[in-house]
């Protein structure tokens, strides 16, 4: 006879888990603020050969405890099915086994998650930015081709490059003027370093804050993410991409890639655009978010 264990192995309360606090940052992205204290782990089955329930109790105790033990992982209790080879049918049988886990999960973790709320946030995102750009009302792009504009062009959605990090907020915030495409040197704050990893290699980013736009409500929490990467003069526009962010609640933030745009200038030389700044230039392809305008 054959008993499926089904295992959920969860981080411990009292230790850091980085990915469920990017994801309960995140939900702010997905218009979700009442979710929150997200804890991520995850779930495993056992397959089990005993005569009886009894049985694979004992044997599946033995192997989560010795397991554990060397894992230091801490076994609460357990829960199954059990699977009759005479027949077709599953019998449920409602017990639990949760193994909570004394050590957080990578990265890997995250993004073997489901990634499907956060699609469908950049597919939204992605529909409002066509929208504006269709709109004679706020489009960069002049009255006779936003009323023929058929949208932008994007790398495939990928969820590796939704993408939980470190945000540590910098002791004192560096106020520097950041280069334009014009003669135009706004004022910005340089206030957080974003640490994260992709394909199990570090990098970081800063984020920054417009002085002058403070002044404005909507934009008291917000976060401006200029960056380059290996695709700009290629695949994405050579003048680098941005990204906007609100200020995280907590030591960490989720920087969703896919969600990347293109600045004004890439559509009109009439506008003035930050450049962004050479420390957050990432000496790899981001191969997620806008492509190049047609005409680049």
């Amino acid at each position: 006879m054959k008993f499926n264990a089904h295992i959920n192995v969860m981080p411990q309360k009292a230790l850091l888990d980085p990915q469920g606090r990017a994801v309960s940052a995140g939900m702010k992205n997905l218009n979700l603020p009442e979710i929150g204290n997200v804890r991520i782990g995850k779930h495993i089955t056992l397959e089990v050969e005993a005569s009886n329930k009894e049985e694979a109790t004992e044997k599946v105790d033995i192997a989560c405890k010795n397991y554990c033990q060397i894992q230091s992982w801490k076994l609460t209790s357990f829960s199954w099915s059990k699977l009759d080879n005479f027949s077709s049918e599953f019998l449920k049988m409602k017990y639990f086994l949760i193994v909570v886990c004394c050590c957080f999960f990578g990265t890997a973790v995250f993004a073997q998650s489901d990634t499907s709320g956060f699609e469908e946030a950049v597919q939204k995102f992605r529909k409002e930015l066509d929208d504006d750009y269709r709109n004679v009302e706020t489009s960069p792009l002049g009255k006779d081709r936003a009323l023929t504009f058929q949208g932008h062009h994007f790398f495939p959605f990928d969820s590796r490059y939704c993408i939980p990090a470190k945000a540590e907020r910098l002791e004192k915030p560096e106020v520097f003027k950041m280069r334009t495409t014009t003669d135009r040197t706004p004022e910005y704050r340089k206030l957080y370093k974003l640490t994260f990893s992709i394909r199990d290699t570090a990098y970081f980013l800063y984020a920054y804050q417009n002085i002058s736009l403070l002044e404005k409500e909507e934009y008291k929490d917000h976060l401006f993410l200029p960056f380059t990467d290996k695709t700009n003069g290629f695949e994405s526009y050579g003048g680098g991409r941005y990204i906007d962010l609100q200020l995280p609640e907590g030591d960490s933030m989720l920087i969703d890639f896919n969600k990347s745009y293109n600045p004004y200038c890439a559509y009109s030389t009439k506008y003035s655009c930050p450049i962004p700044p050479k420390e957050n230039a990432l000496p790899i392809k981001i191969e997620a978010g806008i492509l190049a305008p047609e005409e680049h």
